[in-house]
């Protein structure tokens, strides 16, 4: 979409400084910060600032695919910053609303989330987190599945692989095999699925039979674990699972997730926070 240009914001009795901004930027995400800096000018903003429409209007969930636009790019950053002090100083619960968004983009902005120049290989002492190659394809079909349905053959295990990296190129999941590191041989896959909205990733892991009980899939979580946190730059990581795996549950609780639902239910959900 072409430049659009933003002025300064008029406030109370002065203006924001001077500044107008020429920036190539989605046309709706401006046109909302807009149509929320004329409702400030309102005669009544406190009869027009309803605490719904302020919901609607700053609720980091509504903002969620924007941001993932808009958060790597400067000029965006320090237009909010600009108009920042004018929502403070004209009304406070527009304030308050506003500040909550914009602290959204400053976390989302120190993300780094996929695509890399490199595909991250990480390796441990025993273990080998790399890319998937396409001769591992064969090996891994008792082990592949995409939105939680297993793959029939080769064929179909390659197709959901193309799915998978797909998702890497678009930004919304990372996809390790776990090999050992001195034969290369892929003992199981792990990684990130289903995005990275309000600086959250779900983890999800797989090991093929031959190598479950050796401690393996815990040195591989550790290692992704600390990329999610270091490197991503995750808030929070979750993981599910369903109430009948007792080995994944135990994995879980030895990482130290906690669980965020009823232990009766079919499936359940975890959830790390970052250590301050």
């Amino acid at each position: 979409m072409g430049a659009i240009l933003l002025a300064a914001l008029p406030v109370q009795s002065g203006s924001i400084a001077s500044c107008v901004i020429s920036a190539s930027l989605p046309a709706w995400p401006v046109i909302h910060f807009l149509l929320a800096t004329q409702l400030l000018q309102h005669p009544a903003p406190q009869e027009i600032l309803h605490k719904k429409i302020l919901h609607k209007l700053f609720a980091p969930e509504y903002f969620s695919q924007t941001c993932a636009k808009i958060s790597r790019r400067k000029k965006m950053h320090n237009f909010l910053i600009n108009i920042h002090w004018g929502f403070k100083t004209h009304n406070l619960a527009t304030y308050s609303c506003f500040n909550r968004y914009l602290l959204f983009i400053q976390c989302s902005m120190k993300m780094n989330t996929p695509p890399y120049d490199q595909f991250p290989r990480i390796i441990a002492k025993n273990i080998l987190l790399r890319a998937v190659l396409p001769q591992d394809i064969p090996g891994l079909v008792e082990i592949s599945f995409y939105e939680a349905r297993p793959a029939i053959d080769a064929g179909d295990a390659a197709a959901m692989q193309e799915k998978i990296s797909l998702d890497y190129r678009a930004g919304n999941s990372i996809h390790w095999a776990i090999a050992d590191p001195t034969t290369n041989q892929v003992m199981g896959t792990l990684g990130y699925y289903r995005g990275f909205d309000n600086n959250s990733g779900e983890l999800g892991c797989v090991l093929k039979p031959a190598f479950r009980g050796k401690g393996i899939m815990m040195q591989a979580m550790q290692l992704a674990i600390s990329f999610g946190f270091n490197e991503i730059g995750l808030a929070k990581i979750t993981a599910g699972t369903s109430c009948q795996n007792q080995p994944a549950i135990n994995l879980l609780e030895r990482l130290g997730f906690a669980r965020l639902n009823d232990e009766g239910e079919d499936d359940l959900v975890y959830e790390l926070i970052k250590p301050a």
